[in-house]
């Protein structure tokens, strides 16, 4: 199991450090970036939870090709997790590097926000409700929170997905039938 974890953690862990290392590199610096980039970088930030889904459905069912047929929910669920736990730990370091690179990612993420917003013609009050948000996440600036943040935030998810994963490829035991 923990094989199977460490082989499709580290894989998956890599390449999504690899894919969005290219999308940043594609789409260039936070602070020459316009709104529609933004939206297209946020939409492609997402496909991250595909890809540790789709690790944590082949994850767990190789190790039930492994381990046979006859597995139960816990060694298969604890598979994922694993496996969940690896890919959180490179994000969250992923995260945290990419915060001591680009110390002002906040503020310029912030601003294209907040640039989004009054082209898509908000009101003041939602401008101001936004700022207040923006305010309130700042202790995000720092590296280490944000790579706490990411690693947390991938290692519920990861959890979640394990556990519905799980309950999908467990095999029941067969209780003998008495006659």
């Amino acid at each position: 199991m923990k094989k199977t974890a460490i082989t499709f953690g580290l894989l998956s862990g890599l390449i999504i450090i690899i894919y969005s290392a290219a999308v940043f590199i594609h789409f260039g610096d936070f602070a020459k970036m316009t709104s529609q980039d933004l939206s297209k970088v946020e939409m492609l930030g997402y496909l991250r939870y595909l890809i540790l889904l789709l690790t944590i459905v082949f994850a767990i069912r190789y190790f039930k090709k492994q381990a046979g047929d006859a597995v139960t929910f816990k060694p298969l669920f604890l598979a994922g997790l694993y496996t969940a736990f690896i890919v959180a730990l490179l994000v969250g370091l992923m995260e945290a590097t990419y915060m001591l690179i680009n110390p002002d990612f906040m503020e310029q993420y912030g601003e294209l926000v907040t640039n989004r917003m009054k082209e898509q013609g908000a009101s003041a009050a939602a401008l101001a409700e936004h700022q207040k948000e923006m305010d309130n996440f700042k202790w995000m600036a720092n590296p280490a929170a944000m790579g706490i943040f990411y690693f947390l935030e991938t290692a519920v998810i990861g959890t979640v997905i394990s556990l519905i994963v799980a309950l999908i490829a467990r095999t029941k035991k067969m209780q003998p039938v008495m006659a």
